[in-house]
């Protein structure tokens, strides 16, 4: 699962053009990214502004020391329960569904059957 992707800093107060971060080979104020590989997975690092609009210099410097293996292997375990936690959730908001859906047929029934006998009744009098 070497799957790789970036994104801007998360929830960090950071913005696009950091005031504390090193330039780039640019000469621009390098953005703080966090890293989405698994052997990186939540390591922030610095990288060229431009990186998404293309012409970008290549700029990339860690910012977080490197995570010890036992870290990496809960961050992976974690990763592993979320998803789980996450695909139980669905199963339960589909069981969910279903249960409504099966109780306003029973409902709609109940109504049809109750005017059926109050028909019923009208009639045998």
């Amino acid at each position: 699962m070497s799957e790789s992707h970036i994104t801007g800093s998360l929830g960090s107060g950071e913005s696009e053009a950091s005031t504390e971060g090193p330039k780039c080979y640019c000469n621009l104020r390098a953005k703080s990214t966090i890293a989405f590989t698994d052997e990186n997975f939540g390591r922030r690092f610095w990288g060229c502004v431009k990186f998404k609009d293309g012409g970008h210099c290549n700029y990339f410097a860690w910012r977080d020391p490197k995570m010890c293996s036992f870290g990496r292997r809960v961050i992976r375990q974690l990763r592993v329960m979320h998803a789980q936690s996450l695909g139980e959730q669905s199963a339960w908001e589909s069981n969910e569904r279903e249960l409504q859906h099966q109780t306003e047929v029973i409902v709609a029934m109940t109504e049809q059957h109750r005017a059926e006998i109050i028909n019923m009744s009208k009639q045998h009098r």
